[in-house]
């Protein structure tokens, strides 16, 4: 797509993404989390804290001064449901939409609410446990971490 608007493409990373990088090996934390980092920092502030859900559902954390500072790494909820189909001898491959209830009542409704209600509360969980070391580690209320 860069190419064919006459737009230079360019490889992200700790070298060349401008954000600072606290963690005790930089070079490890991949682009993309670099990115989101910088881009939930510019367009909501900071200290913060970006979701991003792909293959792996990350957590990253930016510092009140703009720096990376860590985050955490999940499998992504197709991943998971992935696994369950290839690791189970009977679980079927199913679409990933929310089940009418919790309590499934049959195999996919079940399947469903695992991957559905499950990495959503996944996320809700983590992220309230993430908000609260960032705000201790930063000296701000926990209201005060953005997040998106």
């Amino acid at each position: 797509m860069a190419e064919r608007h006459g737009l230079p493409l360019l490889a992200a990373g700790v070298a060349n993404v401008p954000i600072p990088v606290r963690m005790q090996r930089p070079h490890e934390v991949g682009p993309d989390r670099l990115v989101n980092g910088l881009a939930v920092s510019r367009l909501y502030g900071a200290p913060s804290i970006v979701i991003d859900f792909g293959t792996a559902t990350t957590f990253d954390c930016i510092s009140r001064d703009g720096a990376y500072v860590g985050g955490a790494i999940a499998p992504g909820p197709t991943l998971g449901l992935e696994a369950l189909v290839a690791r189970t001898a009977r679980l079927p491959r199913i679409e990933p939409k929310e089940p009418a209830a919790a309590i499934g009542t049959d195999t996919v409704s079940a399947m469903q609410s695992g991957v559905v209600f499950g990495y959503r509360a996944l996320t809700a969980g983590l992220l309230e446990r993430i908000r609260l070391e960032l705000a201790r580690a930063e000296k701000v209320e926990p209201s005060d971490v953005q997040s998106c």
